[in-house]
């Protein structure tokens, strides 16, 4: 197991309190590729049968409030890491050593979504919290 640590900011325009917006981390990952997409490639799909695309690791809760100055709070997940070799044949030879992980913020209080219909890439760009 290895420990994933991400360190989360406060973009928005109100001090997080932990108490009452409750904020959470999910932490993905996924096999590597110039064409991942959300969902499949971070929730589980299998590219054939017991070889995943990606997956959750874990959902931690933020347990400690973030003002909107440049403070910064620390999460952390552990991650059981999928076994490269199992890649080998399926990658060609490729990089098959290699993976990608995800980070998401939530709050039930924060107004942008987690994953909207923009896809990926523009959802973390208009996200309140910075990664």
């Amino acid at each position: 197991n290895v420990q994933v640590n991400v360190w989360v900011q406060n973009r928005g325009c109100k001090v997080y309190d932990h108490a009452t917006d409750n904020g959470t981390v999910t932490f993905h990952w996924a096999k590597a590729s110039t064409s991942l997409e959300w969902p499949i490639s971070w929730n589980g799909t299998e590219f054939e049968p017991g070889l995943l695309r990606g997956n959750e690791i874990d959902q931690v809760d933020i347990t400690e409030n973030i003002d909107i100055a440049n403070e910064r709070v620390r999460v952390s997940a552990e991650w059981s890491l999928p076994d490269p070799s199992d890649y080998d044949a399926y990658f060609d030879g490729e990089d098959f050593t290699h993976f990608c992980l995800l980070a998401l913020v939530n709050s039930d209080n924060d107004p942008a979504q987690m994953i909207d219909d923009a896809g990926l890439y523009r959802t973390m760009l208009n996200s309140n919290m910075l990664i």
